[in-house]
């Protein structure tokens, strides 16, 4: 399983490197709102895929938070459950009727 971890990556750097090869000389200007940047397309690429990996996980540790407080009360609510039904099989039984 290492193995096919390690091709991959190394299939990635290469893609990676044959991308920025192929880019390194084309320049775009990026606007900042208060000033606009001249630079490699490249690295404008890069920035904006940080950017976007930065902004996942900040998403997903919110969702895990919130599903991790929702697992606390529903372990809860099941310890709740167990022990009303332990002490009503406690309880003695009472005639009806």
């Amino acid at each position: 399983m290492r193995f096919i971890g390690l091709i991959v990556l190394v299939i990635i750097a290469v893609a990676a490197g044959a991308f920025y090869a192929l880019n390194a000389e084309q320049a775009v200007d990026l606007n900042l709102f208060v000033t606009t940047v001249h630079t490699p397309a490249v690295l404008a690429m890069v920035i904006s895929l940080a950017i976007g990996v930065l902004v996942g996980f900040g998403v997903s540790f919110v969702r895990i938070l919130g599903l991790k407080s929702e697992k606390r009360r529903l372990e809860r609510s099941v310890q709740d459950a167990e022990t009303e039904i332990e002490n009503l099989r406690k309880a003695p039984l009472e005639d009806v009727g």
